[in-house]
């Protein structure tokens, strides 16, 4: 059963997730909170799932294994052969093999 966000915290999470195409570069999952990265340097950490952040983010972003959502207007690299991703800040992360196949697609279009 996924936790959803209570609407007593949605206005803080609906202020942080303003325009998240153009301000979130990544989600990772901490157990079961989830830290958000955004553009201005701001890292905050929220008591929620990473999956529960899903309904606030577009086609944009893209799953790449069970612990990373990525910013696909950030990425500047795909590595087929180690299957990695790189982003413009220069931050590496792993693509998993379930994954792989459909971020080579979201990656194309």
């Amino acid at each position: 059963m996924k936790k959803s966000i209570s609407k007593r915290t949605q206005s803080q999470h609906k202020v942080l997730l303003v325009e998240p195409d153009v301000n979130i570069i990544a989600l990772f999952a901490h157990s079961n909170y989830t830290e958000i990265v955004r553009m201005d340097s701001i890292s905050k950490i929220m008591a929620y799932p990473l999956g529960s952040y899903a309904v606030y983010l577009s086609n944009r972003f893209i799953r790449i294994n069970r612990s990373t959502i990525v910013n696909k207007s950030f990425v500047k690299k795909l590595n087929y052969e180690s299957r990695i991703i790189t982003l413009s800040n220069g931050t590496d992360f792993p693509i998993s093999r379930r994954r792989w196949i459909s971020t080579k697609n979201e990656m194309a279009s």
